[in-house]
């Protein structure tokens, strides 16, 4: 079943909008030499999953454009309209999006979205005192 993204963006919204709002996180191994947290997802339903997917993806797309807010609002506009770019806005999305998910690497593709998924699992949780242990930069740009 495929959820549009507009329809994924405003299930992420209502929710919350962070990767954290549907995840649900436990502590694994207190006492431990290494102790670790189990995370889940909350939502089985599809359209829990198409939110997820749109807050990675939107999360990726603002940080790749950085400062090229046209790159950024070009590709935004069209996968919420559904409506594929074309010609010179195409051209220059794809400046940024292209070295990542045009890549014939799927591999590392996969990598990538991996670095997302622990960046913005992580990024958005309460404060503790040992988090020192987590790094909280962007993943690298390639």
């Amino acid at each position: 079943m495929s959820i549009p993204a507009l329809k994924a963006k405003e299930c992420a919204q209502a929710a919350g909008g962070r990767l954290v709002d549907f995840t649900q996180r436990e502590s694994r191994g207190l006492g431990q030499k290494c102790p670790w947290d189990l995370v889940v997802a909350t939502g089985p339903e599809p359209e829990d999953r198409a939110a997820t997917a749109w807050i990675i993806a939107d999360e990726i797309m603002r940080a790749r454009t950085d400062v090229d807010d046209l790159a950024y609002q070009l590709w935004r506009d069209s996968v919420l309209a559904g409506v594929p770019l074309a010609g010179n806005d195409r051209a220059h999305v794809l400046l940024y999006a292209g070295p990542v998910f045009e890549a014939n690497d799927p591999t590392g593709v996969t990598g990538y979205i991996a670095e997302w998924l622990w960046y913005l699992s992580t990024r958005d949780l309460p404060p503790m005192w040992d988090a020192a242990w987590r790094s909280l930069t962007l993943p690298r740009r390639r």
